[in-house]
This record gives C-alpha cells, sequence and structure tokens, in this order.
C-alpha cells in the first residue's frame, strides 16, 4: 500500500503518478547516452519534486530515485563508456516504468477497495475482538457509532490484531476471567478464518447488504511491511494508512488509553463502554 500523505487528494496521487510515468519516454529520446544520462538524472530530480508531500520519502526512492540513482548522481558521464552508460540508463528507466505501472495498478485497487476517500474505515483493536467475539461481524457498527445509515462503513481487520489474538488464545490464565477471554479470541478468530482464509485478494473482504452499507476487510501486511513495536502501535498506524484512501478512519476501542494513543496520532476513535458501565442501579 503506498502511504500516502496529507498533501492531496486521491486524484492528485494518481495524476503526479501517471505524470512521472509518461515522462520517463522523455528520457528515453535522448540524442545520445550522455544526454540520455542528463536527461534521466534530471527527470528524477523532477519527478522527487513533484511527490513529495504526496507520498513518502521511502516510496519516492523505491519509485524514483534507485540506489543506481543516488550512486550517480554527480557522476560526469564523460568519464563512462557510451555504450555502457546507455546500456544503464535503458535498464534503469524501464525499471522505473514497469514499477510505476505496477504501483498504478495498486493504487486503483486500494482505492476502490476502501471507498474511493468517500467511506469510514474503522479499526477494531484487540480489546473490541475479546469483548464481541464472533460478534464483531455481526455487530450494528452505524448504531455504535452513531453514523447515519446511508455511510459507506468498512470494519478493518488488521494483522496485528490478528497476531495479538493468536497469542491470547495461548494464555495459561487459570482464572475464570481467563478461559473466557480465551473462548472469545477463539470464536473470533474462527469467524475471520471462515471469511478471509481461502480469499486470495489482496484486501480479502466480504460484504454484508442492506440499508447499511458495511464492509468487513482484512488489511493484510506487504512483504516489506515492518511492523512498530507495540499491536496497539501499528494498529494506530494502519488506520492513518488507510485515511486517504476512505475518507476518514477511526480506531475502536474498549480501552481509554488507546483512544487517547489515537487522538494524539491524529486519528479519530471511539470507545465502546462495556456493559457494566451502562447499568444503572
Amino acid at each position: 500500500m503506498l502511504k500516502l500523505l496529507s498533501g492531496g487528494a486521491l486524484s492528485t496521487v494518481r495524476a503526479a503518478l501517471v505524470e512521472a510515468r509518461r515522462a520517463t519516454t522523455e528520457v528515453m529520446n535522448g540524442s545520445d547516452p550522455s544526454d540520455m544520462f542528463n536527461r534521466w538524472l534530471s527527470w528524477a530530480a523532477t519527478q522527487r519534486v513533484l511527490l513529495r508531500g504526496l507520498i513518502s520519502e521511502d516510496d519516492i526512492d523505491r519509485l524514483i530515485t534507485s540506489r543506481l540513482y543516488w550512486s550517480l548522481f554527480g557522476s560526469n558521464s564523460n568519464y563512462i563508456d557510451g555504450r555502457t552508460l546507455s546500456t544503464t540508463v535503458q535498464n534503469e528507466v524501464l525499471t522505473r516504468q514497469a514499477a510505476l505501472d505496477g504501483e498504478l495498478r495498486t493504487f486503483d485497487s486500494d482505492s476502490r477497495t476502501w471507498g474511493r476517500g468517500d467511506a469510514l474505515a474503522i479499526v477494531p483493536d484487540t480489546s473490541v475482538f475479546v469483548a464481541m467475539g464472533a460478534g464483531f461481524a455481526d455487530a450494528e457498527w452505524h448504531n455504535l457509532l452513531g453514523e447515519r445509515p446511508s455511510v459507506r462503513l468498512y470494519v478493518v481487520v488488521t494483522m496485528a490484531a490478528v497476531v495479538e489474538l493468536d497469542g491470547k488464545k495461548l494464555s495459561r490464565d487459570k482464572t475464570d476471567h481467563g478461559e473466557l477471554v480465551r473462548t472469545q479470541v477463539r470464536a473470533a478468530l474462527k469467524r475471520i478464518e471462515e471469511m478471509f482464509y481461502s480469499n486470495s485478494a489482496r484486501h480479502a473482504y466480504e460484504e454484508r447488504g442492506g440499508f447499511q452499507q458495511t464492509t468487513i476487510a482484512l488489511l493484510t501486511d506487504d512483504l516489506g511491511h515492518v511492523p512498530l513495536e507495540t499491536p496497539d502501535a501499528e494498529m494506530v498506524r494502519r488506520g492513518l494508512d488507510i485515511l486517504p484512501y476512505a475518507g476518514r478512519s477511526k480506531l475502536i476501542s474498549y480501552d481509554l488509553n488507546q483512544t487517547f494513543r489515537a487522538r494524539a496520532a491524529g486519528l479519530e476513535s471511539s470507545r465502546l463502554k462495556y456493559d457494566y458501565e451502562t447499568e444503572t442501579a
């Protein structure tokens, strides 16, 4: 998933990626190897400026300014064999074209998956799965969160939550509470497995119809994704990652500290209340 910053709308980011891809053809039109080399350096520097503020620096380096760019930056092309220089630039440009083509396909897929900026993605933390068990998928989320029925809503299951649930199901707590937690956790994991395990889609999801449009989605991590140190922080980050694609993103938790953590990071949050908190004397 391309990490989008707050500098522009989805259409702005896509237009910048399309322009970066189009401009690569001008590099290949160089009159000689040295001209191609200079055009490539100019292309990379220009696209870096245009994409800054729209996507992360890591993504810019991955798509535009590769290791080869930085290793040759500032080099005098007159000291490099013309044939070698021409082949090197052509291969690099072809690699950048393939990377941008692939990223555009992924970007379009992610935009469709998460509502094209006109939806609400909610990210339940582990406390929600423990409290609701398998019922998280059937909860009336619009009512719980006070959202209009017309709001397109995505319930996002993060890999950080799945990992933490897997750990909790092996808890050795012998108390009644410990047994209840394990039961709820196993029920939630079973429901997640039933919905998503056999689905090979990049972001598998199960859609629920009716007037209240709700999609239960599994947000998988790319192979190179490095999670943050704690699951709580990772869930907040994934909520922020989805935010530009969905339009709105909100972390849901029963724990007050987690909702504060989300708000401090710039993410909406809602704290659900346990039954005992709503009971009247």
